[in-house]
């Protein structure tokens, strides 16, 4: 049995469809869909045959119907005011050529509003391409913007790769959050989960201070000379904080600070609260009525790593893998007799020289030689000098082990 002679011509076939968009060429558009508003508000003209042969969105949307006499031949009028006009073009360009191409020069923020309106219209292939494109290619800027991102894609369907990545940072690293120049732009729910987050390394007073700058933030009418504020003011900064303000640990505040920089805001407390508070601090054993979160993490007791890696590494120790994350390794010894050796000048030396640490030439060094454990830990096997290394012990939590 021979097989078809198969001719793909599908390069001309994208140009003669992406002519039909040019409105001197095509003369039969019966669709017109008004985007964005006003003042970036754009009319676009397109065919309803097409739009629904390729969006699953259009299918529904653009039921079939017969054409009444209209001489404009404009059957389907549609709005789509919350997405913008420019991102919108290039999808319907993507629709009728199924090409998408963006300049080196572009704005990576046109790529994320596509992949917006690629999910509103359910264009999955492309919408994924175009999330694993920014999370690929361009994570630099996806970390820096994270909360222009998150606000953008929150609660909308579709774009399920942006949205556990922003998960998996406000999880890892909250308080890169906070410290962000746009933090006082972040929606209110990803605040409020930002604040039941225990693994935060910062102090809670620290915490305190970001979250009022962004409580006076979200009410435009407020200044930062809070000792010129009227009562209304104070009413104001309570109900746009009213939803966080539970979920900070005032009583685990040094009261110091809780005097200094809590208690000028005391209108926007409750007054249990604030009395609690003074008896936890002043009276032995006193018992409160107040919800008492538990104290954070805090900061970890190290120069070198924080809570996050400190997961990671325990995740090691269950014999999990490390996923891949940059900069890791994990290797485990064959010999146990090799894991470790320590002596005066020499030491902690693991396996046959897989790593060794050592006085050399008056300064602590080390190298690398792949011999006792599974994997390499680096690539090179030159001595390199030791900035700083830390040690931690691992023990066992209430008997298990």
């Amino acid at each position: 049995m021979s097989l078809p002679t198969i001719f793909c011509l599908t390069d001309s076939l994208s140009q003669d469809f992406s002519k039909l968009l040019i409105q001197d060429v095509a003369d039969d558009f019966n669709v017109s869909i008004s985007v964005g508003e006003f003042p970036n508000k754009k009319i676009f003209f397109a065919h309803s045959l097409i739009l629904r042969a390729r969006s699953p969105y259009f299918r529904k949307v653009l039921s079939p119907r017969k054409c009444g006499p209209n001489e404009d031949m404009i059957t389907y009028t549609l709005a789509k005011p919350n997405i913008s006009p420019t991102a919108f073009e290039f999808i319907l360009g993507y629709i009728y050529s199924g090409y998408l191409t963006f300049k080196e020069t572009q704005d990576n923020e046109l790529i994320l509003n596509t992949a917006i309106v690629a999910a509103e219209l359910c264009l999955t292939e492309l919408c994924d391409l175009l999330q694993c494109h920014l999370l690929y290619l361009k994570f630099e800027w996806v970390h820096r913007n994270f909360v222009l991102i998150q606000n953008s894609i929150l609660r909308r369907e579709g774009l399920e790769k942006l949205q556990q990545h922003c998960i998996d940072r406000l999880k890892k690293e909250p308080e890169s959050i906070f410290r962000s120049p746009d933090f006082i732009h972040l929606n209110e729910d990803i605040v409020v989960s930002l604040l039941k987050q225990v693994n935060i390394q910062m102090s809670e007073i620290e915490i305190w201070d970001y979250i009022l700058k962004w409580g006076i933030a979200q009410t435009r009418m407020l200044n930062d000379n809070f000792g010129q504020w009227s009562s209304d003011d104070f009413l104001l900064l309570e109900l746009s904080l009213h939803n966080c303000l539970p979920w900070i640990r005032f009583f685990h505040m040094p009261y110091r600070d809780f005097s200094i920089k809590v208690m000028p805001f005391e209108k926007i407390l409750p007054k249990q609260m604030v009395h609690n508070v003074q008896l936890y601090h002043f009276v032995q054993n006193s018992r409160s009525i107040y919800n008492i979160l538990p104290p954070r993490l805090g900061l970890c007791n190290s120069s070198i790593i924080t809570w996050s890696h400190m997961g990671l590494i325990a995740s090691w120790i269950d014999r999990k893998d490390c996923e891949n994350v940059l900069a890791t390794t994990v290797s485990r010894v064959a010999d146990a007799n090799k894991a470790i050796y320590s002596f005066v000048a020499l030491g902690p030396y693991f396996g046959d020289g897989d790593l060794k640490v050592c006085i050399r030439y008056d300064s602590p060094s080390c190298s690398c030689t792949h011999k006792s454990y599974s994997s390499k830990i680096l690539e090179k096997s030159d001595w390199m000098v030791v900035e700083e290394y830390e040690v931690f012990k691992v023990e066992a939590k209430n008997g298990n082990r």
